[in-house]
């Protein structure tokens, strides 16, 4: 009879199951797509978890009218409790059957981002993991208040009305919605990024909601005869309708200047920092201590300023274009390098970290992550994709070695030829540079990347390097959609290295490795 039962829901509502899965899904896709072009994995599974956030709704709505609210509405439920089988069987047939549809949309959403991902984020099974059961525990919560309200029939739209207003004025208010259960399972500034901690708290306190709701829904499911379901599924009439329309109406209209009143950010500055600007880039670096003099900065700034010009033009970006350097000092970083950067939604400012006080530190560095994070900005992060990001670490080591100490410069040769001994160089490597990094550790895969570049630029000249910089990690991205993602499928690393050396990037691998073996022996021979 369950059997019965499951053939019944499948051949009644299949068009819709299957219409929904594919909107579901081509929605995650466009979402996944277009936001990925933020230049990261995590940008096409951000895309993924906000697609969930706006679409499980719209599913959940559509399950429980479907498996709910039409059976009393049609007052087919009449003819199902005759049936000899127990109505809580037929109440957990549904449950199990909304429960079911919805983790396939989610699952299959997550398989979409995963695939759009590939070539610009490591995906471990424990990351997978944890992206799924985040986001099947905010689908089961979504859905799950969505069955439950299907018993309530024609109240139910009051509801949806009041809880989306609701919603709205708390994400306009100081309560910190995002960081409680369920919806911080989904939350934008985690969702995607967090691989290792399994959100543990949030899905408990989650599956004790979804709980809740089964509760609920056998309590009103199960109500003697279906009373209290069944007289909720009648329509409403007209006088209810316009009642209730013309409430809200005037609730809203209330309440629409509160809902708009979001307050414009400030544009940023650092108060109290020391100015330096060079044809069209300006640098302001904070002192920690405020009153203390501040010749140290205004000097790095200066120099800092007209380097930064410099290597702007070699690039290719326009003055317009360049965003702002903000430098603040911060004596206690624990890198050994003594800088670090902040990601800032500012479009035209670049906020850096330095000890610059400290022994450790080094200007030429500066420099170079500097101008690495001003390309990041300049092509709203798509040079963060594994295929190009060495480009960026070789071009790093290029200016940072542009005033460098011999010993600093073959302290990094032994680096890369210890590296490439034991790890290998091929081209692979570089598609899939972040594994890389991981891999042989950062600092040494940098090392690798500076010699490739310095081998490039011996063999074919500065010319094809900066042409092949332009190409490959100076082109402007304006907005992150999905153009942004197609310009990168036209035109790939390998094709852009082909056109400005006039030879083929695997074959320079082989000529790249064997120089940075041929540097160690030589050193070697040497001592």
């Amino acid at each position: 009879m369950t059997g019965v039962l499951i053939q019944k829901e499948l051949r009644r509502h299949w068009p819709a199951f299957l219409l929904l899965g594919f909107l579901t899904w081509s929605a995650i896709f466009i979402a996944a797509f277009r936001l990925n072009a933020d230049g990261t994995g995590a940008g096409a599974f951000t895309g993924v978890g906000w697609g969930l956030f706006w679409l499980i709704p719209v599913t959940g709505i559509i399950l429980g009218r479907a498996l709910i609210s039409s059976e009393y509405q049609a007052k087919t439920q009449i003819f199902l409790e005759g049936l000899p089988l127990p109505k809580w069987r037929m109440i957990t047939l549904k449950l199990v059957l909304g429960f079911l549809l919805t983790c396939i949309y989610t699952m299959g959403s997550i398989a979409i981002g995963w695939l759009i991902s590939m070539g610009a984020e490591i995906v471990t099974p424990k990351f997978l993991g944890i992206m799924t059961a985040s986001a099947c525990g905010w689908s089961l919560f979504v859905t799950g208040f969505f069955l439950v309200t299907g018993f309530l029939g024609r109240y139910r739209l009051i509801i949806y009305l009041t809880l989306a207003l609701s919603i709205r004025m708390i994400r306009n208010s100081s309560i910190p919605i995002r960081e409680f259960p369920p919806f911080a399972l989904i939350d934008s500034s985690r969702f995607g990024l967090e691989k290792e901690v399994w959100p543990v708290f949030d899905l408990q306190v989650t599956g004790l909601i979804i709980l809740g709701w089964i509760v609920a829904a056998y309590t009103l499911g199960l109500a003697k005869e279906g009373n209290i379901s069944s007289m909720l599924g009648e329509k409403m009439s007209y006088r209810e309708k316009m009642f209730i329309g013309g409430a809200f109406g005037i609730g809203f209209m209330t309440l629409f200047p509160f809902i708009l009143n979001e307050p414009k950010p400030e544009p940023f500055d650092i108060p109290g920092a020391v100015e330096e600007e060079w044809e069209g880039v300006v640098v302001k670096i904070s002192p920690e201590e405020l009153e203390k003099p501040v010749d140290l900065e205004v000097a790095i700034a200066g120099k800092l300023a007209r380097r930064l010009a410099k290597q702007r033009d070699w690039l290719g970006i326009s003055k317009e274009d360049f965003p702002g350097i903000f430098i603040v000092e911060k004596s206690d970083i624990d890198e050994e390098e003594r800088i670090d950067w902040e990601e800032i939604p500012e479009e035209n400012v670049v906020l850096m970290y330095a000890g610059y006080r400290q022994p450790e530190f080094s200007e030429n560095r500066l420099l170079s992550w500097t101008l690495s994070q001003v390309v990041r900005k300049y092509s709203k992060s798509r040079v963060s994709h594994e295929d190009r990001w060495w480009v960026v670490c070789g071009l790093e080591g290029l200016w940072e070695m542009e005033q460098t100490d011999a010993d600093t410069i073959k302290a990094r040769e032994q680096m890369a030829a210890k590296t490439v001994k034991q790890h290998g160089l091929t081209i692979d490597n570089l598609m899939g540079w972040s594994k890389y990094q991981d891999d042989v550790e950062w600092r040494n895969a940098d090392a690798v990347a500076w010699m490739g570049m310095r081998k490039l630029e011996q063999t074919a000249g500065s010319e094809a390097v900066r042409t092949f910089a332009r190409m490959a990690v100076a082109h402007q991205v304006t907005r992150t959609d999905g153009r942004a993602v197609a310009w990168d499928y036209l035109h790939p690393v390998t094709s852009a290295f082909e056109k400005a050396t006039g030879e083929s990037l695997e074959n320079f691998v082989t000529e790249w490795r064997d120089y940075i073996l041929s540097v160690d022996i030589e050193k070697e021979d040497v001592e």
